[in-house]
């Protein structure tokens, strides 16, 4: 009897250890749920570019739903830690884990580039902004964000040097991989001696890399050329009406109620901000629509603008708001993510065509293209040659003071878009017996004829082991940053990040916000679980 007593015992003990333990295993499968939860909106606030105690204030907002939906799970919501402190770990974390994501995908880089550019935040703190920019053997382009470097002291050249040379050393990238270098042009970016470029030069000559492409950022040199465009007096006149009308409280309110009451398309007017690549096109444009309606507000207060009167004043007022706002889709057309530098050169390029058309059109008292001047009555003639002369003007400063960094690269781009019938002697010494063999496959161009030339390059069309150089050499342009685009769009979410209401925010921490700002844009996005495995022994709270 005793034998199976303590057999019964040990059946029943043992069935015990067996069978889990139900309500243990739903409380940790409540508890990695909510620490999902509570990574999912430190993500979402990071992307937001919101305030880490936003957690707290979107807690309470959830407890007082649920408590009216659901009230059984109300204790679920109470648990869930979404503390100031806690937001801020999380955010640390999800930055590191999207930034070893990061450095999983450029180190499948065939070439890279890297855009830098250089902007202090709101305490004065110069920070140095870093994108990466490269192709994969599938030719596959990624644009991702590197590093947010401040830079305490000084931001000379040297600086900019070894800032750049440790974050390249950090995400393990290979120099002699590096195709093109995009800075905004400022001289402690482009000099030859001491500047970033210069001294980035004989670092790589030293390593024996050579003939880096390097760019003043093409966005920059159109806004530099749409300068050369300045009729003085319209500036100086619209500026000065503006300000008259916008910086009292009293007349702002009256004018804006004129416009309103005569069914204006516009409802206010615009300051004008000379570092805004699109301010006085668009300045212009609303200055020039509702003119009558200043003019008859200035004349009620006593100060009449006599330029108003003045139909040649009028004339060149219509003139610079048609050549501003075509300048503004040319700035336009060239912004944006992943934009090849082939595109760029065929936007210009197309530009400067359209200059020497509207100059043609221009001398013919022809206004089809400027749709301002077109709207007056009665352009006098001796106001045609001083237009001519401005669009020439603009044409010279397209074509002979700026964008020389492009004009080297075209033959490279000439290959690149028509390798089929392109002059073998404009290519690389090293990919032109290639080309010379791609030239003469005649089932390839064939097939050439049948699909655009992205299907012809990224769907492998072109064999690696009897085309490589050839593929190689694709990569190369395809992975050429043009612009400093990206690190203008970060420093614009700087400023929204690190405001007057969070200028304590520390440098770390701005970095990790703007690094989770701009992974949807980079495809990016965290591993949740591996993330929830690596905090599930580690306390919630501090």
């Amino acid at each position: 009897m005793e034998r199976a007593k303590k057999l019964t015992e040990l059946k029943e003990k043992v069935e015990k250890d067996i069978v889990p333990d139900t309500n243990k295993t739903q409380t940790q499968n409540m508890t990695e749920k909510r620490l999902l939860a509570s990574y999912v909106v430190a993500w979402n606030i990071g992307k937001a570019l919101k305030s880490f105690q936003e957690g707290e204030f979107i807690k309470s907002c959830m407890v007082d739903v649920v408590n009216i939906l659901c009230p059984q799970e109300l204790t679920n919501f109470k648990n869930l830690h979404l503390s100031r402190q806690t937001i801020s770990r999380r955010i640390e974390l999800l930055s590191t884990c999207t930034s070893r994501q990061v450095d999983e995908k450029i180190r499948k880089f065939v070439y890279f580039s890297l855009a830098l550019d250089e902007s202090t935040d709101l305490i004065d703190t110069a920070q140095l902004a870093i994108f990466v920019r490269g192709v994969d053997d599938e030719l596959n382009v990624g644009e991702y964000v590197l590093e947010l470097i401040p830079l305490a002291d000084t931001t000379r050249g040297e600086d900019i040097f070894n800032a750049v040379c440790m974050c390249v050393n950090k995400h393990n990238l290979d120099w002699s991989n590096l195709a093109s270098i995009a800075t905004d042009g400022a001289r402690s970016m482009i000099g030859d001696k001491k500047g970033f470029i210069g001294r980035l030069k004989a670092f790589l000559k030293e390593k024996g890399v050579e003939n880096i492409v390097t760019f003043h950022c093409i966005l920059h040199q159109e806004a530099l050329s749409a300068k050369s465009v300045d009729i003085p007096t319209i500036m100086k006149v619209v500026t000065q009406t503006i300000n008259i009308i916008k910086n009292s409280a009293l007349k702002h309110r009256q004018f804006r109620r004129l416009i309103q009451s005569s069914d204006q398309k516009f409802e206010d007017l615009q300051y004008f901000c000379d570092v805004r690549w699109l301010s006085r096109g668009q300045m212009l444009r609303r200055f020039f629509d509702l003119r009558n309606v200043i003019d008859e507000y200035m004349k009620e207060q006593g100060r009449a603008i006599a330029e108003l009167s003045n139909d040649e004043w009028i004339c060149d007022l219509a003139f610079l708001c048609d050549i501003c706002e075509h300048l503004n889709t040319l700035n336009i057309s060239l912004q944006g993510r992943k934009q090849t530098v082939v595109n760029m050169y065929c936007s210009i390029n197309a530009f400067v065509k359209k200059l020497q058309l509207w100059n043609e059109h221009v001398q013919e008292s022809q206004f089809h293209y400027f749709p301002c001047l077109n709207t007056i009555s009665c352009v006098p003639p001796h106001k045609l040659n001083s237009y001519s002369e401005i669009l020439k003007n603009l044409t010279v400063e397209f074509t002979e003071h700026r964008f020389a960094d492009l004009r080297r690269l075209e033959n490279h781009i000439s290959v690149y878009t028509d390798p089929f019938f392109v002059d073998v002697i404009k290519a690389r010494i090293d990919i032109q017996e290639e080309l010379i063999e791609l030239q003469e496959d005649i089932s390839l161009k064939q097939r050439y004829k049948n699909c655009n030339l992205s299907e012809l390059y990224k769907h492998k069309v072109l064999c690696v082991n009897k085309y490589g150089k050839v593929r190689k050499f694709v990569c190369f342009m395809e992975a050429i940053f043009g612009t400093t685009y990206v690190c203008e769009q970060l420093f614009s979410q700087m400023k929204i990040v690190k405001s007057k209401c969070r200028s304590r925010l520390s440098d770390r921490h701005l970095c990790d916000q703007l690094r989770l700002a701009v992974c949807d844009a980079c495809d990016i996005t965290p591993d949740f679980n591996s993330i929830i495995m690596h905090t599930i022994h580690e306390d919630e709270e501090p």
